[in-house]
């Protein structure tokens, strides 16, 4: 879950930058924009702590070439020409744009979830939200779910039950006292599991300074092809080759 006040610090950096009309475009479905940055991590949170097929196939979308993933949903797009889905699939790029771009240097760290917690940290600090925990904002309703549930070929009920566990668990994760903290770092290790470094604490000793660069350089990419996407799928045109790699950034 951490990470994720980073993927929506992204998308509103990355909103100033649009066109007039692509703002206005997503600021009419904010909403739906928001739960696109979150991309398909919102998957790892249903039931996070047992194999599903839901979390295997966030994983499978982290892993494979994002191109044929996109090329589909662009088609489909163009076809239905529906704001709110469209709104969702500009947030879901930003979030595989900044994903593929920042993974390599996260990666040499050789602390993924410490790194990304670390990066949270720094933007939390930075801009003092009254409250990190991004999921609250989300909408579970059935329209949305439907929707979702169409582009990501899955159940709404299933996209409602991932939000669901991405708000509780955010509420967690992001919680401002230390002994819930401890306590939820403590079970995941117990568990044996790698993301126990995801709990907002700990020392915040990494050195982000390339990280950070990498951040402020994909707010430009990104914006130059958020507006190649939304020309895509209003015109009928190819997708850039850029979405070739996955989201470690990985030509597979």
């Amino acid at each position: 879950m951490p990470a994720s006040y980073t993927h929506q610090c992204f998308g509103d950096d990355v909103l100033p930058h649009l066109s007039t009309m692509l703002q206005d475009l997503i600021k009419s479905h904010k909403d739906y924009y928001d739960l696109g940055l979150q991309g398909p991590d919102l998957f790892f949170y249903f039931h996070p702590t047992r194999q599903s097929m839901v979390k295997e196939y966030g994983l499978k979308l982290h892993q494979e070439s994002a191109h044929p993933f996109f090329e589909e949903r662009i088609a489909y797009l163009h076809m239905n020409q529906d704001e709110r889905a469209i709104a969702y699939m500009l947030g879901f790029i930003n979030h595989y744009l900044l994903d593929s771009a920042l993974h390599p240097l996260i990666n040499k760290t050789g602390r993924h979830f410490a790194c990304e917690r670390d990066l949270d940290h720094f933007f939390i600090e930075e801009r003092q939200p009254k409250n990190p925990s991004v999921a609250d904002r989300f909408s579970k309703g059935e329209t949305l779910c439907k929707i979702l549930g169409t582009l990501m070929h899955m159940e709404p009920i299933l996209i409602r039950k991932s939000i669901s566990s991405f708000q509780f668990y955010g509420a967690l994760l992001y919680n401002k006292h230390k002994p819930i903290l401890l306590f939820c770092r403590s079970v995941l290790s117990a568990m044996r599991l790698q993301n126990a470094d995801m709990v907002m604490i700990g020392n915040h000793d990494i050195d982000l300074s390339q990280i950070k660069e990498g951040y402020c350089a994909c707010i430009e990419e990104a914006s130059v092809q958020l507006e190649n996407v939304y020309y895509a799928i209003t015109h009928g045109t190819e997708l850039s080759s850029r979405f070739i790699p996955n989201y470690y950034g990985e030509k597979t």
